[in-house]
């Protein structure tokens, strides 16, 4: 029987490989309560799977830390999605979760290494909250201009002039 070890990926954050320590997902659904009047119990509504976040604690470590901590930070600065390397899940397309950072913590005491921790969430269908032109009001408009044209060629034509 294979021991679990075994079956564990190395980490990397967008290409850069990191030794990843611990990670924290958080998975669910999302909710909302609504009170209703003359009623004694509220209403649930389910909204759907809440995007999956993961907060992360990992080292790089090494003579070359620095090329590779720095590599870390040029990752982080950059617009994602990025690709996150899950030692347990594999591979999954992340961004920083919102309102958090990389955190760096170094020592001259114990150097040849830096532990990182970041918060990530799970990118999505990077279209999905953008705003969508509706193809049937698309094509009203489209409808409404061409018989507006149609009607302005038709008076020409006949010599109707501005009626």
């Amino acid at each position: 029987m294979a021991d679990w070890r075994d079956s564990l990926l190395e980490g990397s954050i967008g290409g850069v490989p990191i030794f990843v320590n611990a990670v924290a997902t958080r998975v669910g659904r999302r909710t909302t309560s609504k009170a209703l009047p003359f009623r004694d119990t509220p209403a649930r509504e389910d909204l759907g799977r809440r995007a999956r976040q993961f907060g992360v604690d990992a080292i790089v470590i090494g003579s070359d830390y620095l090329a590779q901590r720095d590599k870390v930070i040029a990752v982080f600065e950059s617009p994602g999605p990025h690709i996150f390397l899950h030692p347990w899940l594999g591979e999954l397309s992340v961004i920083l979760d919102e309102g958090s950072s990389l955190d760096i913590q170094e020592s001259h005491s114990e150097g040849g290494w830096a532990k990182l921790s970041f918060n990530l969430v799970e990118s999505g269908d990077p279209d999905g909250a953008r705003i969508k032109i509706s193809t049937s009001a698309a094509l009203s408009v489209a409808s409404v201009a061409a018989i507006d044209a149609a009607k302005v060629a038709a008076k020409k034509k006949l010599g109707l002039g501005n009626l």
